[in-house]
């Protein structure tokens, strides 16, 4: 009797401690941890909105859309959904959908910060940079310490001309996160735009630091490079940059570039 409750024991414990080990798996992803759950609870709003989450970050877009569309067949009052909807549509370049959804967002909760940042990108997009600026200042009015807001901010700044302002928005992004490589670049072209190169080149190299494979600064800082009369350096960040993403036209066309007319 001794030895069967000793073996009946250790087998609880195995189990627990396959059972652990499983829960542990499927939770330390956001994307396992929301399919395990959409497969028990298939009724749930938040899950299916949580469900497009993790398809969004994984660029898994028609998904993303079915699974918030989901959400708000079952609750159409449930803001969050019509935000993560809209911006699954803008990344797929559905903006006028975008728009609407962020909009819906809006007539539900009129304070949130993230729908008016969302919605001023999709206004963005479409070359409407008035109204991009007008909702980035909603969202700081209501937020001011969104950074993503103040980026976006300089950037629509920066199409317009308004370098010193541009400055400024990602200046005031960076001072909330200074982790942002975004910010870093964006505030580098903002500062190459100006003629002040050694200022770009120090940002783009920050933003860099923090993502090695943002194949976008190292164009702009093979640009900079250039402007330098740097050409071994910036044919290298041209490179690099096709190296991280071979489809990367910009930077293909400048590598042409520079060859030709360094001959």
């Amino acid at each position: 009797m001794y030895w069967r409750m000793i073996i009946i024991s250790f087998t609880i414990i195995v189990l627990d401690a396959v059972m652990t080990y499983q829960r542990n798996h499927i939770w330390k992803d956001d994307f396992i941890l929301w399919t395990d759950v959409s497969r028990k609870s298939p009724a749930k709003v938040r899950m299916h909105n949580n469900l497009g989450i993790a398809y969004i970050d994984r660029g898994m877009l028609g998904e993303a859309i079915a699974e918030c569309t989901k959400a708000l067949v079952l609750n159409p009052e449930y803001a969050e959904a019509h935000i993560n909807l809209g911006v699954a549509y803008a990344r797929k370049g559905m903006l006028d959908e975008s728009i609407s959804e962020n909009k819906k967002a809006l007539a539900i909760n009129s304070n949130s910060a993230e729908a008016h940042t969302n919605l001023g990108v999709a206004y963005y997009r479409k070359d409407r940079l008035d109204e991009a600026i007008a909702e980035y200042k909603r969202a700081l009015a209501i937020n001011p310490t969104y950074a993503k807001a103040y980026d976006r901010l300089g950037v629509a700044y920066y199409h317009k001309g308004m370098l010193d302002e541009a400055i400024s928005a990602h200046r005031k992004a960076l001072a909330v996160d200074s982790s942002s490589a975004e910010a870093h670049s964006n505030l580098g072209g903002a500062y190459h735009a100006k003629g002040m190169v050694d200022e770009a080149i120090a940002e783009y190299k920050k933003a860099l630091a923090i993502n090695p494979r943002f194949a976008g600064a190292h164009n702009n800082l093979g640009l900079a490079y250039h402007k330098k009369g740097m050409k071994e350096e910036a044919i290298s960040e041209f490179k690099e940059a096709l190296t991280i993403n071979p489809d990367f036209k910009r930077a293909q066309s400048n590598l042409t570039w520079l060859y030709a007319t360094s001959r």
